[in-house]
């Protein structure tokens, strides 16, 4: 569950669709899948899209820099 050996994570249909579940009732995974939705929200809900451009922006120049040496 920490991450190990499970690859790149995945949005779940909890997260993507909350209420389409049917296992909401007895799923050991429903609250950790809510509660990771809400702090995406809040994230997404916390940043620009000028935000998104100026991290693209730096990452551009990060990786010419990069390629440069």
């Amino acid at each position: 569950m920490r991450g190990r050996g499970i690859g790149r994570l995945q949005l779940n249909n909890c997260i993507l669709q909350p209420y389409s579940c049917k296992r909401v009732e007895w799923c050991p995974m429903h609250q950790i899948w809510e509660e990771m939705r809400g702090k995406f929200l809040e994230l997404l809900q916390s940043r620009t899209l000028d935000d998104a451009v100026r991290r693209s922006d730096l990452i551009t120049a990060v990786e010419q820099a990069v390629l440069a040496k």
